[in-house]
């Protein structure tokens, strides 16, 4: 026992015997430190979700291509990346570990981050990016795990809602760091500026969090992870290119119909192998299903107000993109957190 109770001979008063913390106890982290370990990580990714766009124009400047075309998958790149690799990793973090993972997506997304700075050609520049969203991929996949497992369960509803308010402070500030950063710099500082939270993020994650996480048995599923990665590829860049290239073109109507082809594929895949990518009978779930819908139409709101962010304003224009965002973080911060 922990705590012993003894009665003195003398004076008849009883004490507690504490007894010193097991080993174990000593070893765990604080789930406050694993807060801001997450929180690192999750602001960066989000933060490169949308920094990156008002500095299009700079970044068509500077390798004299034009504004509109193949600089689009500077932004396209990462969050195809993302979206093709978020449910798989997720499969890896089962197998591996939340450290494990955790640590790695740092590593991804710091080293890409230092590439995507110093890249002397668009096309270099366009697979940095894309390495930068696999990073992100596994840096979200693992995120709420991560808080689970390191909060009580009646505390978890606030860690994962300081989770969400990370993802949107993330996202909302994007706009407006990026149009001071190519007021005071260049498009180089965008991508710089990771380089300092991931160093943090690195030595904290190495000294805090303990490798020892429950770990799933099971098989990798590569067959069903490429054909969800085609699928999440296809409509990804399908939608994001179908304005500026026509939704009736030929390269549009292929990738949308590949990537409807492979979704629907996909659950008869699922149903025959036994570590599936994704358990299909937990959209029968009514809260887990409803709760998709939500995140789904916040995201949704997220991408109608960055839009204009594409515009490439300048100096204050740049600084005032951002500023729409702030009411949805503010809203979204009592909401998530219960204050």
């Amino acid at each position: 026992m922990n705590l012993q109770e003894m009665q003195t001979p003398r004076t008849g008063v009883q004490v507690e015997e504490r007894h010193a913390p097991t080993g174990s106890e000593r070893a765990r982290p604080s789930k406050w430190a694993i807060l801001a370990i997450v929180a690192v990580g999750v602001f960066m990714a989000n933060l490169d979700s949308s920094i990156v766009n008002i500095s299009l124009p700079s970044i068509a400047t500077a390798f004299g291509v034009a504004l509109g075309g193949a600089v689009e998958w500077v932004v396209i790149a990462y969050l195809v990346a993302i979206a093709s690799v978020l449910l798989t990793a997720g499969r890896l973090t089962d197998m591996f570990g939340h450290k494990t993972v955790w640590l790695a997506g740092l590593l991804v997304f710091t080293g890409s981050s230092a590439l995507c700075g110093a890249a002397s050609s668009l096309p270099v520049l366009i697979v940095a990016r894309g390495l930068q969203g696999l990073g992100g991929a596994l840096l979200m996949s693992v995120s709420p795990a991560l808080l689970t497992s390191a909060f009580p369960v009646r505390e978890r509803g606030r860690a994962l809602g300081l989770n969400a308010v990370f993802v949107a402070l993330g996202v909302s500030i994007g706009p407006t760091l990026g149009g001071v950063i190519l007021s005071a710099w260049s498009w180089h500082g965008i991508f710089y500026v990771n380089l300092p939270l991931g160093l943090i993020g690195i030595a904290a994650t190495v000294r805090v969090l303990s490798g020892r996480t429950p770990r799933h048995a099971g098989t990798f599923d590569p067959f069903g992870a490429l054909v969800l990665a085609l699928g999440m590829a296809g409509l990804t860049a399908g939608l994001s290119f179908g304005q500026g290239l026509g939704w009736s073109s030929v390269p549009i109507l292929g990738m949308l119909t590949a990537g409807v082809l492979a979704l629907l594929v996909l659950p008869l895949i699922e149903r025959r192998v036994r570590s599936p990518i994704i358990v299909l009978s937990l959209l029968r779930h009514r809260v887990f299903s409803s709760a998709l819908v939500s995140l789904l139409l916040s995201y949704r709101g997220t991408a109608v107000d960055a839009r204009p962010t594409h515009a490439g304003h300048r100096g204050a224009a740049q600084r005032r993109a951002g500023r729409s965002f702030w009411l949805t973080l503010a809203g979204s911060g009592r909401v998530d957190t219960g204050l």
